[in-house]
C-alpha cells in the first residue's frame, strides 16, 4: 500500500530530531492529508463492495445501544442529550448486525455534525412497529437539510461539509446497506428545526436463535 509507506515514513521523520518548526508543520500536513486519502480509498472500496452480510435475528434496541457506546465520547464532548424510546416487546429484524450498526453510526455522526455548536442539542432515537416493519427514527434539532439537497443526500460524493471534512460516501454506503437488508431509508426535515432519518426494516418472522445486537 503506497499510502501506508508515505504515512510510515512521514511518522518516522516527525519522530526524528533537528526539524525546524516549518519543516515539522509541512510533514504533519503530509501525514494528515495521507490519512485522509487513505480514508477515501477505504470508503471507495467499501462502497464498491457492498454485499449481503451475515443474516441473523437483530435486536434493534441492542444494536442502537451498542452503537451509542461507540459514539459516547463524541456525543458527551459535544454536550448532546440522547433520548431513546423503544417499546417493550419490539420484535427483531433479519439482517447483518455489524452493517446495521455502521448505518446507525453514520446517521448519529451526521446528526452530531448538524448540531455542532448548538445549545441544548438533542438526538432522539424512536422505534415503532407498523404493518410488519420496524421503523427507526433518528431526529436531531440541528440546522436541518436545505430542501434542494433532500433528493441528493444519498448520492455518492455528495456532502455539505467543508473541504477535508467528509468524503460524501457515508450516507451512500448506508443506503446500500439498508437496501441489502431489505429495508428503506429516507431523510426529512422536521417542522421548525432539525432533520430526521427514518429507517424501515422488515420484522423477522422466524423463531430460533437469540437475536444479536452488539455485532460480536
Amino acid at each position: 500500500n503506497p499510502l501506508g509507506g508515505i504515512m510510515g515514513f512521514a511518522q518516522l521523520v516527525l519522530n526524528s530530531d533537528g526539524l525546524s518548526p516549518q519543516q515539522r508543520e509541512d510533514v504533519e500536513t503530509i501525514l494528515t492529508q495521507s490519512r485522509r486519502c487513505d480514508d477515501i480509498v477505504k470508503n471507495l472500496l467499501q462502497f464498491s463492495r457492498i454485499r449481503k452480510g451475515n443474516e441473523m435475528r437483530v435486536d434493534c434496541r441492542k444494536a442502537v445501544e451498542a452503537t451509542l457506546q461507540l459514539a459516547a465520547f463524541d456525543l458527551r464532548r459535544a454536550g448532546i442529550k440522547v433520548v431513546k424510546d423503544f417499546p417493550e416487546g419490539l420484535p427483531p429484524v433479519m439482517g447483518d448486525a455489524g452493517q446495521l450498526q455502521q448505518v446507525f453510526l453514520n446517521i448519529i455522526m451526521n446528526a452530531l455534525h448538524a448540531m455542532e455548536g448548538k445549545k441544548r442539542a438533542e438526538l432522539k432515537i424512536l422505534a415503532s412497529e407498523t404493518e410488519g416493519r420496524i421503523l427507526l427514527r433518528f431526529e436531531d434539532n440541528g440546522c436541518g437539510i436545505p430542501p434542494e439537497n433532500l433528493s441528493k443526500i444519498f448520492d455518492p460524493f455528495f456532502t455539505t461539509k467543508p473541504a477535508g471534512k467528509g468524503t460524501g460516501l457515508g450516507l451512500s454506503i448506508s443506503y446500500g446497506i439498508i437496501q441489502e437488508n431489505k429495508g428503506t431509508i429516507r431523510a426529512e426535515n422536521l417542522p421548525g428545526q432539525g432533520a430526521a432519518f427514518v429507517i424501515s426494516l422488515p420484522v423477522c418472522e422466524e423463531k430460533g436463535e437469540k437475536a444479536a445486537g452488539s455485532g460480536r
